[in-house]
């Protein structure tokens, strides 16, 4: 019989005060060099680094990044299929399964931005081709995008659009399964945008956090926001205390890791080490920093023990939290769709057996998948490595 491994990488997500960042650190001179670094955006293996990097004639090109050893190697230039001298190349995103990649293009000294993307084929970048959208022809800039991990919802920045709120507003579109096309832009509204600059959504693993960047008055200065969706709006935003702003200083470009530990963003004037320009620096997200209310239970009571994979599934005990709160789990693919539900009922005595399978008992291929749990105080996000 196949054996199935997991590996799990627990993340515990919880409310503002509960954890915090920690100082960032400086992804060295591997990546960051004494031209402009900025714009990165991490694969969902979190092991590849893809961002910009802006030699003095303003032609931007995009770099990849590998972590291996503990340190990020020696960054490379992307091949000329994506790449090219008469274009800058800018603000990637790697799709979630790595297949694609979305990038910003604009003539080199130019001020026409629009999206494309390149597809990897066998291990090799393809020519880049103009992103279908109509909004993405429509004669407005059109930048710094990123995905829901359905692949349907599709957000991007866009300068002096009409029915925008400011300068330069965060926008998105969804995907119609029926016509097959993408539908009309839609502001992201008041609580997100404001009459000055709001730039390069990035979203959490649930699409239910977003962390941007704006320029507002009165310094105009980047500092990096997030807001939170409740009932399918996005609620408010409140900006990044230190160490993530300072109050000198620029932090920009903000992405966060597929299990929500580390948020990658580009730095500038801050008082952090630095090799030059703007540069790229990493925090890590630290569970109990700050002691929780007394009167909940602390987000870190959830563990996960597993025992010995199974020949066919494996034994998993969910260890502390509160025993009269039930626990949901929630199996995800790299695309977010929803694989298997456990409902509370069924985890109440903190056990669970996985055959390996998902709800309509197809066997799952080896591969990285992501485990949720949740009660009605605690969510916790694991990724789970299956090897047959």
């Amino acid at each position: 019989m196949k054996w199935i491994i997991l590996a799990f990488s627990l993340l515990i997500v919880v409310t503002a005060g509960w954890g915090d960042w920690i100082t960032p650190v400086n992804l060295g001179p591997r990546v960051n060099t004494n031209l402009y670094e900025f714009a990165p955006s991490l694969s969902v293996t979190q092991d590849t680094l893809y961002f910009t990097r802006m030699p003095f004639n303003n032609d931007c090109d995009i770099y990849m990044s590998v972590f291996r050893g503990g340190v990020w190697d020696t960054a490379v230039r992307l091949s000329d299929s994506i790449n090219s001298t008469t274009y800058q190349e800018s603000a990637p995103f790697i799709s979630y399964d790595g297949s694609r990649l979305y990038f910003t293009k604009c003539p080199v000294n130019g001020s026409a931005f629009y999206i494309y993307y390149s597809e990897k084929r066998n291990g090799i970048w393809q020519g880049a081709k103009r992103f279908e959208a109509a909004f993405n022809n429509d004669g407005y800039h059109n930048s710094w995008s990123c995905l829901t991990h359905d692949e349907r919802r599709f957000y991007f920045y866009s300068y002096n659009r009409p029915g925008g709120k400011g300068v330069g507003d965060l926008w998105y579109s969804d995907y119609d399964t029926v016509t097959q096309a993408w539908g009309p832009p839609v502001n992201l509204g008041d609580s997100t945008n404001t009459p000055d600059w709001e730039f390069c959504p990035s979203l959490s693993w649930d699409d239910r956090t977003l962390y941007f960047h704006s320029a507002r008055a009165p310094t105009f200065k980047a500092k990096i926001y997030r807001s939170i969706m409740v009932n399918g709006v996005w609620q408010g935003c409140t900006i990044l205390p230190m160490p993530i702003n300072y109050p000198i200083g620029s932090s920009h470009y903000p992405c966060l890791s597929a299990d929500g530990q580390h948020l990658f963003f580009g730095g500038v004037d801050l008082p952090l080490p630095s090799y030059g320009n703007f540069d790229i620096y990493d925090s890590r997200w630290v569970v109990g920093v700050e002691s929780p209310p007394v009167e909940t239970t602390p987000a870190t009571a959830l563990k996960i023990f597993m025992t010995h994979p199974l020949r066919t599934g494996a034994f998993i005990r969910l260890l502390g939290g509160s025993p009269s709160r039930s626990v949901e789990a929630i199996l995800y693919d790299l695309q977010g769709r929803r694989l298997r539900f456990w409902p509370g009922n069924e985890l109440r005595a903190k056990r669970l057996l996985w055959d390996g399978k998902d709800d309509s008992g197809n066997i799952l291929a080896s591969g990285v998948y992501f485990l949720e749990l949740k009660t009605d105080l605690e969510r916790a996000f694991s990724k789970a490595v299956v090897i047959r």
